[in-house]
Formats: C-alpha cells, sequence, structure tokens
C-alpha cells in the first residue's frame, strides 16, 4: 500500500528553517545598529562646501582652483544674504506691524494718535481711498419706492463689494481690505491648517539641516590629521574614502560649518517670520518654497559651476564616520531612538504652535487697531464743523446690521437728494416740522426710527431688538459695536439748541464727497474714549462692555464764534457761501418774477419747483416723465407744453387737473405760506405757555 506523505512531518522541518533565518536577520539589524551607534556615518552633500574641501585635500588642485573654490562660496554666501535680507525688508516694511518699520502700521497709528486728540477732528479723517484700503468697498442704492412695513417714500441701503457679505473666506485675497485679511488669518479653519502644516514642515527642513551641520562638523573634528605625502583619500571598490584631513581641508571644513549656522538661523528667523504675515493658502505654500529655493543655492549653484570629474568623484566618495562624543547612543540605543524622534517632532511641534500664537496675537492687535480706525474715525456729516464725537466709515455699520435706512426723494430744490446732497440743507437733517414737505412725519422714532433691519433677508425688525449673539467673533464684536453707536432717536446740539428725532443723513468725505448714512456715532469724552486707550486700542472683546453709554448720544454741532482760536468754522469763505446760497434761493422764490414761482408743496407730489419768467416757466418734481419740464402761462393758468397737465391759481393755491396728473385731488400750496402759519403757530404756542402760571396764581 502507498499512502500520502504527511504535511504535518514536511512542515515542520522548514517551518524550523525560516524560524532561524529570521532569527538571524533579527542579530544582524541587531549588531549592525549597535555597530553604527557606536560609529554612525554622515553622507557627503554634494555642494560648493563638499568642493572647497576637496581642493584643499588634492594636492592636484592649484592656488586658483582653491581661491575659486573659496570665491565661489563667498558669492552664494552674498547671494543668499542679500535674498534673506530682502525678504525681510519686505517683510518689516510692508507686510508686518511694526510701528518703527512698516510704512502701513505707521498710518494706522497716525491715524489713531490723531483720533484720540479728544475727537475733535476738522479735516484729518478717513478719506474715501483709506475706507476702501482699510475697512472695506461699500456701495449704496437708493430705491425710490415705498418698502414694506413702513411708512417711507424711498430708502437707501448698502452693500459691501465685490461680495455683499461679511465672510472674509468669499472674497478674493486681491479684494480683500484690511479688516477682512485679518479676520480671515484670526477665524479661517483653513487658512490655520495651511499654516499649521507649512510651518511645521519648514521647522523640520531647518532641523534637519542643523542636525546636518553638527554631523559634518563632528566629522571633520574627529577626522585625523596627516602631514607631508600621507594619502588622504582610499579606494574602497568601485567608491572613495576620505580618511585623513589636512590642516587646510579641517580649517575650510569648520569655517564652512560656522557660516551655513549662521545662515540657516538668519533664514529661520526671517522664513518665520514671512510665513507669520502670509494671510493666503497658496502664498503660504509658495512663500515655503521661496525659502528652501533661498536655503538650497549651494546646491543649485554645484551643480551649475563645478566639473563633471569632481561633481563624480564627490558623488563616489563613501559617508564620512563620526562617533557621539557622549556615547548616550551606544549604551541605550532603543531609548535614543524614541528621543530623536520625540525630540524632533516634539520641538517642531512646540515652535509651529508658538509661532501662531504669535501670529494670532500680532493680527489680534490690528484687527483691534484696523476696526478702531474703521469705527471711529469715518468722515463727520460736515467739513465746517467740529465734532466731539466718533462716527464709523459710511456702509460699515449698515452692511454688518444689514439695514434700510429711510431717504427723501427730493430737497427743497426739487431735485433727488442722492444728486445733491450739498446743495440741499433739507436732505442733510432730519428736521422736526409739520410743514408738509418733511418726509420725517412717516418714520416710526418710538418703535423703528430712521432704519429697519433685514437679517438673512428677513424683516424689517427694529435695530434694537436684533439678538446679537455673543459669541466673540470678531464679526459679533463688530456688529455689537454698531449696535451700541445707533442712535434710534437722534439728537443734535446746533446753535446752542436740542432738537430731538433730528440728526445729520450725510457724512462728507474730505473735498466734499457727500454719502447718505444711518445715524451712528458716539460721543468721545464718556464713551470712544474707554475703548480708544493710549497708544493702542483695548482688547476689542472688551469693547461692547466699554461702549454702553453710546446710546441716546447728542450730537453738539459747533456754533459759529468769532475766536480765531476756538472757531470751528471754516471761516468767512464758507459762511459767504452758505449765505449765497441762501440768497440764491430766495431771489428764486421770489412772486415778483412772476405769481406761480417758488417752492409748491404737495401732500401727493412732495416738493414742486416752478422757476417763472414772463410766460415762460419750468417745473421740477421726480413725479414727472423728465425733469425739468417747460410750461406756458398765460394770467392766472399755467400749462405744461408736453403734458396733458393745466394748473389753475386760486386763493393762492394750484389745483392741477389733466390726463396726465395721475390723481384728482393734486393742490399745491406755497411753501412761504405755510413756515408763516408754521411760526405763526408756535409763536402762540409760546405766548400761552408763558401766560399760563400767571393765570395759575390769579386762581
Amino acid at each position: 500500500q502507498v499512502s500520502a506523505p504527511s504535511t504535518t512531518n514536511m512542515a515542520a522541518p522548514f517551518l524550523f528553517e525560516d524560524q532561524d533565518i529570521l532569527s538571524d536577520i533579527d542579530d544582524g539589524f541587531a549588531e549592525a545598529e549597535q555597530q553604527l551607534a557606536t560609529k554612525s556615518e554622515i553622507e557627503v552633500d554634494e555642494d560648493l562646501y563638499t568642493n572647497a574641501v576637496m581642493s584643499m585635500l588634492s594636492p592636484a588642485d592649484t592656488l586658483a582652483t582653491r581661491l575659486f573654490a573659496m570665491l565661489l562660496i563667498i558669492t552664494v554666501a552674498f547671494l543668499q544674504v542679500v535674498l534673506t535680507g530682502a525678504i525681510r525688508t519686505h517683510v518689516n516694511v510692508a507686510m508686518g506691524l511694526s510701528p518703527h518699520e512698516s510704512v502701513k502700521t505707521k498710518s494706522m497709528h497716525e491715524l489713531y494718535d490723531d483720533l484720540r486728540h479728544e475727537g475733535r477732528l476738522q479735516y484729518i479723517r478717513l478719506e474715501k481711498k483709506d475706507v476702501t484700503q482699510l475697512c472695506g468697498d461699500f456701495q449704496y442704492n437708493l430705491n425710490e419706492q415705498q418698502l414694506p412695513g413702513t411708512n417711507w417714500t424711498a430708502h437707501f441701503e448698502y452693500s459691501k463689494v465685490p461680495v455683499n457679505n461679511w465672510k472674509a473666506w468669499d472674497i478674493p485675497p486681491t479684494d480683500r481690505s484690511d479688516l477682512d485679511t485679518a479676520r480671515f488669518v484670526l477665524e479661517n479653519k483653513e487658512y490655520m491648517s495651511v499654516y499649521l502644516i507649512v510651518s511645521f514642515v519648514w521647522i523640520l527642513t531647518i532641523i534637519n539641516e542643523v542636525r546636518m551641520i553638527l554631523q559634518f562638523m563632528l566629522a571633520v573634528c574627529q577626522m585625523r590629521v596627516v602631514y607631508g605625502d600621507d594619502k588622504v583619500i582610499r579606494k574602497e571598490d568601485e567608491d572613495f574614502r576620505i580618511v585623513a584631513f589636512t590642516w587646510s581641508a579641517k580649517v575650510m571644513g569648520l569655517a564652512c560649518v560656522v557660516y551655513r549656522l549662521f545662515i540657516c538661523m538668519f533664514i529661520t528667523v526671517v522664513g518665520c517670520q514671512f510665513l507669520m504675515w502670509t494671510s493666503t493658502n497658496i502664498e503660504l505654500i509658495l512663500n515655503a518654497l521661496a525659502l528652501t529655493f533661498v536655503l538650497e543655492l549651494d546646491h543649485i549653484t554645484y551643480k551649475a559651476t563645478i566639473s563633471r570629474s569632481r561633481q563624480n568623484l564627490i558623488s563616489k566618495l563613501k559617508p564620512l564616520t563620526w562617533s557621539d562624543p557622549v556615547g548616550f547612543s551606544s549604551r541605550h540605543p532603543n531609548v535614543s531612538k524614541l528621543v530623536m524622534m520625540i525630540s524632533v517632532l516634539g520641538s517642531g511641534a512646540f515652535v509651529t504652535w508658538l509661532l501662531r500664537d504669535k501670529q494670532h496675537d500680532a493680527y489680534r492687535d490690528m484687527f483691534a487697531l484696523v476696526a478702531a480706525t474703521c469705527l471711529f474715525q469715518g468722515p463727520t456729516p460736515g467739513y465746517w464743523s467740529q465734532f466731539h464725537a466718533t462716527f464709523p466709515a459710511p456702509g460699515l455699520c449698515e452692511t454688518l446690521l444689514e439695514l434700510k435706512c429711510e431717504a427723501p426723494i427730493v430737497g427743497e430744490s426739487g431735485r433727488p437728494c442722492v444728486e445733491d446732497w450739498e446743495g440741499q440743507r433739507l436732505c442733510k437733517f432730519y428736521v422736526r416740522t409739520d410743514s408738509m414737505f418733511s418726509t420725517w412725519s412717516s418714520i416710526d422714532w418710538m418703535r423703528q426710527g430712521p432704519c429697519v433691519a433685514y437679517p438673512d433677508g428677513k424683516g424689517p425688525y427694529p435695530v434694537m431688538s436684533l439678538d446679537i449673539k455673543d459669541d466673540r467673533s470678531t464679526f459679533s464684536i463688530l456688529a455689537n459695536v454698531c449696535q451700541r453707536m445707533y442712535q434710534q432717536q437722534p439728537m443734535i446740539m446746533f446753535q446752542g439748541k436740542q432738537r430731538y428725532a433730528t440728526g445729520p443723513r450725510i457724512r462728507v468725505y474730505p473735498y466734499k464727497e457727500f454719502t447718505p448714512a444711518a445715524p451712528f456715532w458716539c460721543g468721545y469724552k464718556g464713551g470712544a474714549d474707554a475703548v480708544l486707550t493710549r497708544y493702542k486700542p483695548a482688547p476689542f472683546r472688551t469693547w461692547r462692555q466699554r461702549l454702553k453709554t453710546c446710546r441716546s448720544t447728542t450730537l453738539v454741532y459747533s456754533s459759529k464764534t468769532n475766536s480765531a482760536s476756538s472757531s470751528s468754522w471754516v471761516g468767512s469763505e464758507e459762511t459767504q457761501m452758505e449765505a449765497n446760497k441762501v440768497a440764491k434761493l430766495n431771489n428764486m422764490t421770489k412772486p415778483t418774477r412772476g405769481a406761480f414761482n417758488g417752492i409748491w408743496l404737495s401732500k401727493t407730489w412732495g416738493v414742486v419747483v416752478i422757476s417763472q419768467n414772463g410766460d415762460k416757466a419750468m417745473l421740477s418734481n421726480p413725479n414727472l416723465p423728465y425733469s425739468p419740464q417747460k410750461a406756458s402761462v398765460n394770467g392766472g393758468n399755467i400749462t405744461l407744453d408736453d403734458l396733458d397737465i393745466k394748473g389753475e391759481l386760486k386763493a393762492g393755491k394750484i389745483y392741477l387737473s389733466g390726463a396726465n396728473v395721475m390723481s384728482d385731488n393734486i393742490v399745491l400750496v406755497s411753501q412761504a405760506d405755510e413756515i408763516k402759519n408754521i411760526e405763526t403757530k408756535r409763536k402762540q404756542k409760546k405766548h400761552r405757555r408763558r401766560r399760563q402760571p400767571f393765570v395759575i396764581f390769579i386762581r
């Protein structure tokens, strides 16, 4: 009988042999590691420093060859120092926040120092280009339609360009303002991850470079020195091994070690600053590659300039040997491996964390400085007057709180206010009056004020009822400060009289550039000065608590005075300009030029301006298809030439009729008569209030 061989008996010897082989391999690894722990090796770098050492070792190299090798090292050293210095200059001047070197930071600190001058600024305010660079680009739109939920005849709103939101990571890097950049670096998690990775790899690159330099230094120091004709290189198989150094080679090697340590530390410090002030993801990677290029410049020059025969010889050199001067790695090989990995990775992670912490602190200071400038250094309502108050940049708070604000369609000249902010006083101030041409009577001052909010497109909501999360983010801090500065029932002190439910609706950039704005301001003393501390602003997370007193702040206009030192008006030239405008308006409305000449008021059409000259007239009103319209006058009748509209003057009022009137009950009354009636009513009320105490006394 023939039986099948037993698989168990066959497998046993093979398993035994495999175990012997693995045991031999383990013994080989242990022996190899023990030998390397006693005597370590370092690969010979193919760079200019090795070439200079080889030129000192080779008796065939002439003096000119050796000088050329040293000249190459000096040239590369010069290039590395120049390039690193250029990066350092760029960081200090254009990127960093050093108050002594950075041009951008100097201008910021100058604006901040001017702002702390008790808020009494007349000309030193942010210009339009400053607002765009520091705070963002804000543009407003005028909508000549009634806003649902209000009684307004028109409203304006701001939008943030190019992306109408405050998510800094949605804005292209080239369009970000300084405020957006600071918020992006502080809060964007993707940027934080990229920065930590790039910085960690950069630190590991420096650690590897330092290790290679120190190992090369040990190999050079421990290499024996020969004299005379003793051989310094020995051939082993197809390779070569350096067995000894000459004194000139050893001095050259140590000189290279000193320079390499210097340039490595220099690039490390500058590189960390360079990466710290880099504010975009892709630029972090590109800048890290640029730093590596500067660090590897000696290898690039070596490949380009050294002869092929010398490069072949250096490539065939066996590693240099060196031994641990302490002997720790030979006595504790396993512990030394763990200590090396933990120390390298731990030190790299610790330095990276320190760099991020320093970057966070620097950009936090930058955000506080820029935010304080944007919130409190905005243009004032009038260039001709000083204000003991601070104003945000127009559009900043409006976009943060997503506001829509009331705006009159026309002013006293009949032109839209958005087209002529400067020439019409009615467009500049909320006027508390019972006059028919006032649009402020449509504002619910108690529940809404002149603005309503539309958070996430929903609304309208009163600004003061917005529930802004106090999550300590930069957006919530800015929004909370703006809510503190909002004046729902604005009050002003003008020419010694306090007026309620009134206030400026514009801001004037330098060089008379007018723009609409919501009533945001905060008094300086007892208000904004709690944030605007000396040297730099207070920590921005405390602003919400420090600015509690900003609400219900009376805006004080400086009055005209003859004292040159205390006068806040521009001077006689500005006063004369205002007088000329008033005189021009009075001449235009004089009835001597015709019965229809003047400013007429209507509850339906608003302000209608008629300029009459004999039997010809011009009629201005935004409800017309185009304005002004030509008209003809015949006695007590006026007819528009291009429209089917006629007017008849009866008892000081104009009754309009025709197919294009759009209503059957349009009656125009004289503005002059309305003003006289209002003044008469006020005098009567004032007279009755004065007599009342005497009446009570007699009773």
